[in-house]
Formats: C-alpha cells, sequence, structure tokens
C-alpha cells in the first residue's frame, strides 16, 4: 500500500505529461499543419486547372500548325498552276481628224492630198471621222485658201457643197452651216451628203 501511494503521484505526472504533449501536438497540427495541408490542395488545384488550360492550348497550337502547312500546301500548288493566257483585247484603231485639198468633180475627194495636219493654202476641208470608213467634213482654210475657193466655187465647192447664197465680189468667207458626209473607199473618199454652205 505503500509502494502504491509512493508511486501513484509519478503516474500521474506521466500521465499529465503525456496529455499535455498529445494537446501540445494537436494545437501545433491546427496552426501549422493543417493551413499547410489546405496549400497544397490549393497548389494541386491550381495545377490541374493550370495543366488544363495547358492541354486546350496545346490543341489550339497543333490545329493552327495543321491550317498553315494546308494554306502554305494551297499556295504551292497555285504557284506550280500554268497561268491561263488572257485572250489578247482587240484594239480600237485611233480616229484622228485630217485635211483634205480641192475636191474632183464627181464629188470625192483623192486619198493623196490627205493630211493629219492643215497645210497653209493648200488644206480646205476639215475632216472628222466617225469611224474608220466614215466621217464628216467642214470647210476650213486659211486666208489664201478662201479666197481661191471663193474665185473658183465651181471647183472648190460646188462638188461637195450646197449654197445657201451666191458668191460677190464682197464675200470673204465660206460659213459651213452643215457638215456633209463622206465614206472612204479605195483610194478615195467619197461624199454621200453635200455640206451646206454660206457666203459672208
Amino acid at each position: 500500500m505503500d509502494f502504491i501511494t509512493t508511486i501513484l503521484p509519478a503516474i500521474v505526472v506521466v500521465f499529465l505529461i503525456i496529455i499535455q504533449g498529445y494537446l501540445t501536438q494537436q494545437a501545433m497540427k491546427n496552426k501549422y499543419a493543417k493551413p499547410l495541408e489546405k496549400k497544397v490542395e490549393d497548389l494541386e488545384l491550381d495545377m490541374a486547372k493550370k495543366d488544363h488550360e495547358i492541354k486546350k492550348l496545346t490543341e489550339t497550337m497543333l490545329a493552327l500548325q495543321t491550317e498553315l502547312e494546308k494554306m502554305a500546301q494551297d499556295t504551292i500548288n497555285l504557284l506550280h498552276q500554268s497561268p491561263q493566257k488572257q485572250a489578247p483585247k482587240e484594239e480600237k484603231p485611233v480616229l484622228r481628224d485630217f485635211y483634205m485639198s480641192t475636191p474632183n468633180k464627181d464629188g470625192s475627194f483623192n486619198s493623196a492630198s490627205y493630211s493629219e495636219r492643215f497645210l497653209p493654202s493648200v488644206s480646205i476641208y476639215h475632216f472628222i471621222p466617225l469611224n474608220e470608213s466614215e466621217a464628216e467634213f467642214e470647210f476650213e482654210s486659211d486666208e489664201q485658201g478662201t479666197r481661191d475657193a471663193l474665185n473658183f466655187s465651181q471647183s472648190y465647192i460646188e462638188p461637195v457643197c450646197d449654197e445657201e447664197n451666191d458668191v460677190t465680189p464682197d464675200s470673204k468667207k465660206v460659213v459651213t452651216l452643215r457638215k456633209g458626209l463622206a465614206e472612204k473607199t479605195t483610194g478615195s473618199w467619197i461624199v454621200r451628203q453635200k455640206a451646206v454652205v454660206m457666203y459672208s
């Protein structure tokens, strides 16, 4: 009995020490271990999300790479195709005004008197092409040419023009009231419709 009484306090002290140690361990665990466990769980969850995003990005990059390779191949195929030759465009001939000298008695102009520029004292009529084979014409000359036309109207004017009035000694000009129409033939221009002129 004395032995138990002696050893009992020691047992109580040891028990208390064990309980205190357990409580201390639990407190330490609650204070440090659990927050660490929570952080570890959060990190694992975050890593799982990032892994999922990386996987999606990788899939997108692979799809883009495939599309780029396809576009590159299409470009190469297009470059290797022989270009189609375009049909040459038909160029319309340029129509330019021209001048003629004295007409023939039959109401035609000899192509030998054709000139693309006005020739002083020589050019008597100005031609304005409508197409390759037709042209309008009007009297147009300088002072000397007009004087010759007035003096010799039977040769210069009457074969290709209708006169609204008669030539008089006072006449100085030949005015075209209506242009005439001429058609191109081999070596000449034949008047199809006379011009109408007036002397003033």
